[in-house]
């Protein structure tokens, strides 16, 4: 149950092998430009957004605005205490 029948599968098989994009909403097949191992694909399968007309991908996070750190940062020794939703946590602030 669930599945797609056998016919629409056989078919997105032959549009992949012909370089034909076969999934929904699929924007960019490579928004790195081949700069990454892997190609990381833009999608949106939500509206009719086609993304943003200039886009340079980087390989490095780039902040906008400088930020300063709640604590100093000499990397995370909390061991156990840091669990998924503990904002206490200075790893995780």
């Amino acid at each position: 149950p669930g599945q797609p029948p056998a016919f629409a599968t056989w078919a997105a098989i032959k549009k992949w092998k012909a370089g034909l994009p076969s999934r929904v909403g699929l924007i960019s097949p490579d928004i790195t430009s081949g700069v990454e191992r892997i190609a990381v694909s833009l999608v949106n399968d939500v509206d009719t957004e086609r993304g943003p007309a200039y886009f340079t991908y980087s390989t490095t996070v780039k902040y906008s605005v400088a930020f300063n750190l709640t604590q100093p940062s000499a990397g995370c020794d909390c061991g156990n205490l840091c669990k998924p939703g503990n904002l206490n946590c200075h790893c995780i602030r």
